[in-house]
């Protein structure tokens, strides 16, 4: 029986990671939980985080935004992947959904930047 493999696999994911563990602060934090197993990375619907953000906050989820409810005000998530539906929801609002490196190379000293769980 073979080992189980723990973290990324993904090669754009190991080379994120290295860059990431190589800040301190938050960037260390998403490390972290990057290096996690999939299946525990965090999950969040458009709803939750129409409540825990504000108008013009630049978010990082470490996870997969989802498309469940709705959101009414402009946010700027940094996250490793969305359904096309949160996508849409997101941009309807006037926000912007990227991906998670671009984020991290717009924002590398991590001020002003929330993580989300």
């Amino acid at each position: 029986m073979e080992k189980m493999k723990h973290g990324p696999e993904n090669i754009q994911t190991l080379k994120l990671v290295t860059k990431l563990n190589k800040k301190k602060g938050l960037w260390r934090r998403v490390s972290e939980i990057l290096c996690a197993s999939r299946r525990r990375r965090p999950e969040m619907n458009v709803g939750r985080l129409a409540r825990v953000t504000k108008a013009g906050d630049i978010a990082v989820l470490p996870g997969k935004l989802l498309s469940g409810g709705e959101i009414g005000h402009a946010v700027t998530i940094g996250c490793m992947g969305a359904s096309a539906a949160a996508k849409k929801k997101v941009e309807a609002a006037k926000g912007k959904v990227v991906a998670l490196a671009v984020l991290f190379e717009k924002h590398a000293d991590g001020k002003g930047v929330r993580l989300l769980k």
